[in-house]
Order: C-alpha cells, then sequence, then structure tokens
C-alpha cells in the first residue's frame, strides 16, 4: 500500500480550509486543516506530515511565523506559501530569509496548486531542483527559479 502524505493547510478562511481539504483528500493526500496557527503548531508536535500550506496573512499569527515555528518543531518539513500580497516586497524578502521561494498567488486553481504540491513533494523526495520553465499565465510563482 503507497504511503498517504500528509499536509497541513493554515488559513484563517473556513470555506478555503475546507475547499482545500476536499480537493487535496480526493487527490490522496492526508489533510489537517486549521484556521489558527497556534493550533496547527500544536498538531505539528505529533503528526507525520511532510509539507505545511500556509495563508501568508493571518491574524495573531502570520504565515511567516508558522514557518518559523514549524522548523524549530519539525526541521525537515516542505512549505508551500498561498496569499495574495506576495507581491509586497517586505514579505517577499522575509520569505527569501527562511529559504521559501514557493508560493502560489490566490486566487488561483486548484489544479495549479496540486501541481505545485507534486512539484515541491517530488523535488524534495528525488532531491531535484529541476523544474518547468513557467509560463507567464501560470499562477505558480517561484522567486529566485
Amino acid at each position: 500500500m503507497p504511503e498517504v502524505i500528509s499536509i497541513v493547510v493554515v488559513d484563517d478562511e473556513p470555506s478555503i480550509g475546507e475547499i482545500l481539504t476536499k480537493f487535496l483528500t480526493r487527490k490522496g493526500y492526508g489533510v489537517a486543516s486549521f484556521t489558527n496557527g497556534h493550533r496547527a503548531l500544536e498538531y505539528l508536535v505529533s503528526s507525520d506530515a511532510r509539507l505545511v500550506l500556509t495563508d501568508i496573512n493571518m491574524p495573531e499569527i502570520n504565515g511567516i511565523e508558522v514557518i518559523r515555528l514549524a522548523r524549530i518543531i519539525k526541521p525537515d518539513l516542505s512549505f508551500l506559501v498561498m496569499g495574495s500580497r506576495l507581491g509586497d516586497e517586505d514579505i517577499n524578502q522575509e520569505l527569501a530569509e527562511l529559504g521559501i521561494s514557493d508560493y502560489i498567488h490566490k486566487p488561483f486553481a486548484l489544479e495549479a496548486l496540486a501541481q505545485a504540491i507534486e512539484l515541491k513533494l517530488g523535488a524534495e523526495k528525488s532531491n531535484e531542483t529541476r523544474r518547468p520553465p513557467a509560463r507567464p499565465d501560470d499562477p505558480v510563482i517561484r522567486a529566485g527559479r
């Protein structure tokens, strides 16, 4: 039986979490969704998650802090960031300092998200960094690639 890859979704909008959970479950992933970064971090302590898909703009604890703290809990986690303010220079700088170069702009097509996740997990699994070139209309943005 193939391994079920576990993904943690963190987005303060419950409807987005529900949509992503349903979609990713249909794609064969195990999904735990949280509307609060603190709860997601508590879950990570005892989970076998391989990827955190986090919104960047959230109250209480934003996506950047989720990433910083999640790396303390599980240093080998992969991250994919989603948001509508990913063109903001300060946010891009903070993400770059954290080594985060994979993100997707909201709104996005669910299939574009699935492709970004497959690429992220595939590159992690095979240690490959080669990626297909992005098309101008591709909603998946990879800074520094």
